[in-house]
């Protein structure tokens, strides 16, 4: 991703830019950098730079309930969510995974999925902003749209090793690379 500034964890929110870089330390997923990649009405969006852990979306082959019943959602909240710093905890809107639409947009592709209301984000527009690691392998990961009824009551949207769309079953053990939603 493009940097601007790596942002020390004293500068106020208010100060964040996208593109701004900040590190934080956690105990259970180490070090880890969080980008500024969106700055709307909504708030200030924080995407992990890299996957932080490897997870099924589910623990059998489906997607009923969506992302917002998923194994996966309840993790997030249950393992990373105590960890994050409190500058993040008292501002946070929303714990997840990005949708389809903010890494590809709306496509061809898209209409195989339940729909989000998701501009693709700038910085996704290159496809090397899209590839990710965890602990030095390149990985596949998780996106928080099911795929339609007539496509598969089993799968879930996900990104390539490669950073082409793609989805697979919610019982797959997929990197995780979250999306933080924090008040400004």
């Amino acid at each position: 991703m493009l940097i601007m500034r790596k942002i020390p964890l004293d500068v106020p929110v208010k100060e964040l830019t996208v593109g701004d870089e900040i590190l934080i330390h956690t105990k259970s997923f180490g070090s880890q950098i969080l980008d500024v990649v969106r700055d709307d009405e909504r708030g200030l969006l924080l995407m992990f730079e890299d996957c932080i852990m490897e997870s099924a979306m589910n623990e059998g082959d489906t997607n009923k309930g969506g992302f917002a019943d998923s194994f996966l959602n309840r993790r997030l909240y249950y393992k990373l969510k105590p960890e994050l710093p409190e500058f993040i905890t008292r501002r946070l809107i929303e714990l997840s995974v990005p949708t389809y639409g903010m890494i590809f947009g709306h496509d061809e592709f898209y209409d195989k999925f339940e729909p989000d209301s998701d501009d693709q984000l700038p910085c996704m527009k290159v496809c090397k902003n899209r590839i990710v690691t965890l602990e030095d392998d390149t990985r596949w990961y998780w996106l928080r749209n099911a795929t339609k009824k007539d496509v598969s009551a089993a799968c879930f949207a996900g990104v390539s090793y490669s950073g082409y769309a793609n989805y697979n079953g919610a019982g797959f053990v997929l990197g995780v690379r979250p999306v933080i939603l924090i008040e400004k």
